[in-house]
Order: C-alpha cells, then structure tokens, then sequence
C-alpha cells in the first residue's frame, strides 16, 4: 500500500535536477510537479491492472 500512496518516494527526498526518470517515448521526468503528475496516473495503472486472486486478501486501494 505505501507503494500507492506514495510512489516514487525516493525521488522526492532527493535534490531537485539531481535525478531524472526516463521513461518510453523518450520522456523525461525530472522536476517534482512532473513526478506528481506522473504519480497519480501510476496509482490509475495500478487500480485498473488489479484482479486479485483471493478477495478475502485482496488490497483495497482508495
């Protein structure tokens, strides 16, 4: 769960411009309002791509 919550935690503790993710396409996230942006559709993926196999276990994202 915190990997929804909050992904990509340690990119935000760093410096800015002291880190960058590339990603396919050849975009480039290197500013922290880029990394939000890109934060909240990877918590999207991950509640689209959830079929849990056991419902009594299954993590019940917000």
């Amino acid at each position: 769960m915190n990997d929804y919550k909050n992904p990509y935690a340690d990119y935000r503790s760093m410096e800015t411009r002291t880190w960058s993710i590339g990603l396919d396409g050849g975009c480039v996230i290197n500013t922290i309002a880029q990394l939000d942006q890109y934060a909240k559709e990877v918590q999207e993926r991950i509640k689209r791509q959830n079929n849990p196999v056991d419902l009594a276990t299954a993590i019940k994202y917000p």
